[in-house]
């Protein structure tokens, strides 16, 4: 894929950046801080390109820390080439009708269990990576619970749409999963089955980038692409843009706060 950030996510695979994350015991780093020093990591990243941190964001903190909860056969197939960098990791939650609010009563995607595995049926849609993943964790509903399992993206009847045609962060390719009666053997299940939600909601996440006040500060040349005068060029406003899809992706500013205030005085209260 043209957009894809290619030689660079192999150079930073070579620099051991996509290890920072982890313990070694899984054959990261093994930082005493490492949630302090992956926030460091994609926010130097983010300086460069909100694309690349965005896809290292999902390669590592989504599908990279869900698969810590794999048995050590998973962790071996997956696990340590997403560290290497010769494997990309996509994570799938989302789906049409389904998004940040996630349950049973609308997510659907389903496995459905057959002989000594599953048989998954569904559409995923804006998934990371998911045009140039060889796999990806996989939320779906599993006898009226939610599972995660691992899907290899060559498998037969698993077809990836063509990449979304973005505002911004276009190196940061997006597109739809649809599987249609995929086998998945029921040792790629990441944790227990019906577990896989609180995994989930376990991936962290870490900060966004705001630029808005920069553009206001900047102001004419805050919102200039290019001053044709002298050709020069201004970042300030293509920041902008591409940090708008932090306010929306795994869940927007809105639901979150519901989810939360759900959290905190029961539906009973918010609806």
């Amino acid at each position: 894929m043209a957009n894809f950030p290619r030689a660079l996510f192999t150079k930073l695979a070579g620099a051991g950046l996509f290890r920072i994350p982890f313990a070694a015991a899984v054959g990261g780093r093994g930082l005493r801080y490492p949630a302090a020093a992956t926030a460091v990591m994609i926010e130097e990243l983010a300086y460069h390109s909100i694309s690349v941190a965005a896809v290292v964001d999902v390669h590592c903190i989504l599908a990279g820390h869900a698969l810590e909860h794999a048995s050590p056969e998973l962790q071996m197939r997956y696990l340590a080439p997403l560290l290497a960098g010769t494997k990309v990791g996509s994570f799938a939650t989302t789906e049409p009708d389904a998004s940040t609010d996630l349950n049973v009563k609308v997510m659907q995607t389903v496995a459905t269990r057959q002989g000594d595995g599953y048989v998954v049926n569904g559409r995923k849609r804006f998934i990371t990576n998911a045009p140039v993943a060889d796999f990806v964790v996989l939320l779906c509903v599993d006898d009226g619970r939610m599972t995660l399992l691992v899907v290899d993206l060559d498998a037969p009847c698993a077809r990836v749409g063509e990449p979304d045609r973005k505002l911004g962060n276009r190196g940061q390719l997006t597109a739809d999963i649809c599987f249609d009666n995929v086998s998945v053997p029921s040792h790629n299940v990441v944790g227990a089955p019906g577990g896989g939600l609180r995994i989930a909601l376990q991936t962290p996440t870490y900060g966004h980038e705001f630029a808005r006040d920069g553009v206001q500060i900047f102001g004419g040349y805050g919102f200039m692409k290019e001053l044709v005068v002298d050709h020069s060029h201004y970042r300030v406003a293509e920041i902008d843009r591409d940090c708008k899809i932090s306010e929306i992706y795994e869940g927007t500013n809105e639901i979150q706060k519901l989810v939360i205030a759900r959290a905190i005085f029961g539906k009973h209260v918010t609806g």
